[in-house]
């Protein structure tokens, strides 16, 4: 109203809102301790009133600016972090909601493995011995893998399930409460399975000595074992090699000995046992089957017989060692090797052996006889040398015409 009365009306409308928005809720791609350090935030809120106007979002107590839902937070560090999102509306009212972010990047730290076996070994549920930490997160378990695909948890010291033969590569990682992990490996040589039995087990006697010999096809033998018996009395010793000799023995002394092998592993062989010998004495059943060739074997001294070049009644061959100094005048020739005596044996019906001096072959039969070149005259040449068979009948010495 003016001084001359004059009116004029106006009405102006006041909207009040004191009601701050409704709470809510803030859910995230992330819970408990996590490797995400950039987690998704997602929000509403309803104001009924003035409606909302904008998000805020603070991270421990730090403005980031204004925020709309399906925001990902930019990398946050190692630590625990709170995050809060502020609902403000129209009126300026505030409503605000919370999380925190439990946030772990780091692996854990770096541990060794080590195992109860080294080198090849025959214990295929090996312990595993191990131990790290983490600094931030914890460790939540560790986890072992065989064959670096699969992981079943494990603790340290414990067996692992039965391993197959061969070289295995075993992986163990700690693994810590954010999903961080850490790993460590250690190869284990495993093998269960025993040498086989050993081959052509044998003694080779000699006038006052011994050899025993055997074979193998295995090729991770560590060592052989040995039991020998003499005369009943029994020692045992070990040895890399597939053959020993003892000397020093008295002609008739019998002995036996038994082999097994041992390998890397510490598997164990079945054991094989000669059959008995008697010192200065090479007596060996021998087989007239067409199929087979026998070997009779002394020292220094190997005679290999067709089985077609004997008569079936034949059943052993004897080699031994003879001295005589009749025999010794005879030879025209200096002798620079032992005397041997071979005699076959005839089986009658009755099992009854009856010894043959003179034995007439079928075919040529193979004689190898070793001697020591030391014994030789100097310069005298190897061509000169032969082999003689003494004649009882004519009472001397004739030069074998086929020698080797």
């Amino acid at each position: 109203m003016d001084r001359a009365g004059h009116v004029r009306s106006e009405i102006t409308n006041i909207l009040i809102d004191t009601v701050p928005p409704e709470p809510f809720i803030i859910s995230s791609d992330i819970s408990g301790w996590t490797n995400n350090n950039s987690p998704v935030l997602n929000f509403h809120a309803a104001d009924t009133t003035s409606g909302i106007e904008r998000y805020e979002l603070i991270i421990n107590g730090i403005s980031r600016g204004n925020i709309q839902s399906g925001y990902r937070v930019a990398e946050l560090e190692d630590g625990i972090h709170e995050i809060e999102v502020l609902a403000v509306d129209g009126a300026g009212n505030v409503t605000g909601s919370k999380i925190t972010a439990y946030i772990d990047c780091t692996r854990p730290e770096d541990f060794e493995l080590t195992a109860n076996i080294t080198g090849w070994s025959n214990n295929n549920t090996p312990e595993l011995m191990f131990e790290t930490t983490d600094n931030l997160s914890g460790i939540a378990r560790y986890e072992l893998s065989v064959d670096g695909v699969s992981w079943v948890e494990i603790s340290s010291s414990q067996k692992v399930a039965e391993l197959s033969d061969g070289i295995q590569k075993l992986i163990v990682r700690a693994v810590d409460n954010a999903g961080n992990h850490t790993s460590a490996d250690i190869t284990v040589y495993i093998d269960t399975k025993p040498p086989a039995v050993l081959n052509d087990c044998r003694i080779i006697p000699g006038k006052n000595s011994m050899e025993g010999l055997w074979a193998t096809g295995d090729t991770d033998i560590f060592i052989f074992h040995v039991e020998l018996t003499i005369e009943g009395s029994t020692s045992a010793f070990s040895t890399a090699d597939t053959s020993f000799r003892r000397d020093g023995f008295v002609p008739n002394t019998l002995m036996s000995f038994r082999a097994r092998a041992e390998d890397h592993a510490g598997n164990l062989g079945p054991w094989t046992e000669t059959n008995p010998v008697l010192i200065g004495f090479a007596f060996q059943p021998v087989s007239c089957d067409p199929a087979e060739t026998n070997l009779i074997e002394y020292e220094n001294v190997k005679i290999m017989i067709p089985g077609v070049c004997l008569a079936e009644d034949v059943y052993a061959v004897m080699i031994t060692e003879i001295e005589s100094e009749e025999l010794d005048k005879r030879s025209a020739n200096p002798i620079i090797g032992p005397m041997y005596s071979f005699t076959t044996f005839l089986k009658d019906g009755e099992g009854n052996l009856t010894e043959q001096r003179h034995t007439q072959f079928e075919e040529d039969i193979l004689i190898i006889i070793e001697y020591d070149e030391s014994l030789a005259p100097n310069g005298f040449p190897e061509s000169s040398l032969a082999v003689f068979s003494y004649d009882e009948m004519w009472g001397r010495w004739f030069r074998e015409k086929k020698p080797a």
